[in-house]
């Protein structure tokens, strides 16, 4: 169930995230995601209760989207063009 609410919250985002990225900026989506990332670490590192173990694994996976997809495009563009 962990791994699956975290591919559910990936697909939730998909196909909407990217095209906010592209129209209001990546770098406020990317580091907007990994504040709360951080906060979603704490909360798994310290809870007991499976059902707040869910919601952060959707939490995560939701905020895959902004790591992987907006992330990646964003650091590449960061990169002089000769390298």
């Amino acid at each position: 169930m962990l791994g699956s609410a975290g591919f559910f919250g990936q697909l939730l985002t998909l196909p909407i995230l990217p095209l906010l990225a592209d129209k209001f900026g990546r770098k406020n989506f990317f580091l907007g995601g990994r504040v709360i990332e951080t906060i979603l670490f704490s909360v798994l590192m310290y809870t007991t209760n499976w059902f707040v173990m869910v919601g952060v694994m959707l939490g995560f996976g939701m905020l895959a989207t902004s790591r992987l997809t907006i992330g990646i495009t964003y650091l590449v563009e960061l990169f002089p063009k000769k390298h």
